[in-house]
């Protein structure tokens, strides 16, 4: 574990590109998914989203939407504790009011809105923006664990090696720097 973390961290810091899961990280996760679509997927992805707009392009819009809409603050995140070996919605998955409820439960919501013919086309886009983001924060690790607010008060300091200011430095913490 100790040579993992000792990997990460080096290529953390030969890497400033490796600092961002934000809008290029959902990008690329939505373009590798793009990439595997079947034929008759990608014509629904068309005709929800319409022509042009591909996955990628959208695949930051939940944090901006974030901001808008408070109550999907927690869908980006699920919060199990470290100790736990089961997924528990009661207690994992807590709805707050104002804020949501979590990854899980609003991942399977917006999957079922847009596979519903009988929903709008305009909350059938809306869903499908959500999943394409959704499916990218649960693949972050630390948009899925309780203790340390997902590595937000983990203090660290980054140091780059490369750039216009190889020696400089900056405080933040794990979560934003992974």
């Amino acid at each position: 574990m100790r040579a993992l973390c000792l990997a990460v961290g080096i290529f953390l810091v030969q890497s400033p590109t490796a600092l961002a899961w934000g809008p290029e990280g959902h990008s690329i996760i939505a373009e590798i998914a793009h990439r595997r679509l079947s034929e008759e997927a990608r014509a629904a992805v068309e005709e929800t989203l319409g022509v042009g707009v591909s996955l990628a392009s959208i695949g930051g819009w939940a944090d901006d939407e974030q901001a808008r809409d408070r109550n999907t603050y927690r869908w980006h995140f699920v919060n199990p504790p470290r100790d736990a070996t089961t997924y528990d919605a009661a207690r994992d998955c807590q709805l707050i009011e104002g804020e949501g409820d979590c990854l899980i439960a609003a991942l399977q919501r917006e999957v079922s809105a847009v596979a519903c013919a009988s929903e709008t086309s305009e909350r059938r886009r809306r869903a499908l923006k959500f999943v394409v983001h959704l499916i990218g924060d649960l693949h972050q690790p630390l948009h899925a664990i309780g203790e340390d607010r997902g590595g937000n008060d983990l203090k660290t300091v980054v140091s780059m090696r490369t750039g216009a200011n190889p020696r400089a430095s900056y405080s933040s913490n794990l979560h934003k720097v992974w």
